[in-house]
């Protein structure tokens, strides 16, 4: 495959260097253009620091970058583990993995099976407790997520989305960050 031979030399290298410098680059300008938008308009109901999760050194993020085309190259499972190890410390995306395309009636299969192992072991507890409000509890405690976003993040996971996040993600939160407070403005804050 001509794709694997190319991110096997030196030139792929060399242009995902400057490639991911200058995202990296563009990344910084635009966090420190919207916090400076945001402080000059005195929005105090926009805390820009909490918003936002930090940016990575220039050099992380140049590895990111050489890191997501190498796994496009390799394929669908190389580009999940990579999204997994990018994400947080306590998901374990090698037990998500089986979760990844769910159908309806196997997601529902799966959370009814929790629901009865729950209620079977967890006496009182979950007596009352629909499937989906257990399986809330079971992903938080296992993923540290709760049903909605596991649906969204695991069940409903794309190479395409995670693409998108390893590559956009940083510009995207800036941008939800610039979104808020064109709103706030909007809205006579």
């Amino acid at each position: 495959m001509i794709a694997k031979k190319i991110i096997e030399t030196p030139l792929f290298d060399d242009v995902m260097g400057v490639v991911g410098a200058i995202l990296s680059e563009l990344e910084r300008d635009n966090r420190v253009a919207v916090r400076e938008h945001v402080d000059a308009l005195a929005m105090e109901g926009i805390d820009v620091d909490a918003e936002l999760s930090p940016l990575p050194e220039e050099d992380e993020r140049v590895a990111t970058i050489r890191e997501t085309v190498r796994a496009l190259v390799d394929g669908e499972a190389a580009v999940w583990g990579l999204w997994c190890a990018a994400g947080p410390e306590e998901f374990d995306g090698e037990k998500a993995s089986d979760f990844v395309g769910l159908d309806t009636e196997e997601w529902e299969a799966k959370q009814t099976q929790w629901g009865d192992l729950y209620r079977e072991n967890g006496g009182e507890t979950f007596s009352g407790a629909t499937d989906r409000e257990i399986a809330d509890v079971h992903l938080q405690e296992t993923f540290g997520m709760d049903v909605d976003e596991f649906e969204e993040r695991v069940i409903g996971w794309t190479k395409a989305d995670a693409l998108d996040d390893l590559v956009a993600g940083p510009s995207r939160q800036t941008t939800a960050v610039l979104e808020q407070a064109t709103e706030e403005v909007r809205r006579g804050a």
